[in-house]
């Protein structure tokens, strides 16, 4: 599997929440984000293409008043 690198920057506490998750659960911060990130993406795309679905439906019914 190819992979890119990601660089972010995060606030100090909610690096020591990942740390001290990290710690209790043996799992390396990395590791930690990278399962988070995969379990909120497919629900964000969702989300995403439900508004979208949405917002298209709202121009198309306000088109139809015209």
């Amino acid at each position: 599997m190819k992979t890119k690198q990601l660089n972010i920057e995060i606030s100090e506490s909610l690096f020591k929440e990942l740390q001290y998750l990290s710690e209790i659960t043996e799992e390396s911060i990395e590791n930690l984000v990278i399962q988070m990130i995969s379990r909120n993406i497919l629900a964000a795309k969702r989300n995403a293409e439900t508004l979208k679905e949405k917002l298209d439906n709202i121009s198309q019914n306000n088109l139809n008043l015209l």
